[in-house]
């Protein structure tokens, strides 16, 4: 499956499966960037998770 991640202004994100985007677009509607800031394929929402937790702690880390 694939899970696609948004971010917008004052920190807001939205990190879900791409299919549900698709089928109810009004979930990007308070992020003015339509496009994902990644895409990951995952087995499961546990693997997306984890794959997301390692992504995010990656971006702090290089902001150290």
């Amino acid at each position: 499956m694939r899970y696609v991640l948004y971010e917008g202004t004052g920190g807001n994100i939205l990190f879900t499966r791409e299919e549900f985007v698709r089928a109810n677009p009004d979930l990007l509607t308070p992020f003015e960037n339509k496009t994902p800031t990644i895409t990951i394929e995952a087995n499961d929402d546990n693997e997306a998770v984890t794959k997301f937790n390692n992504h995010m702690m990656s971006k702090v880390a290089e902001k150290k």
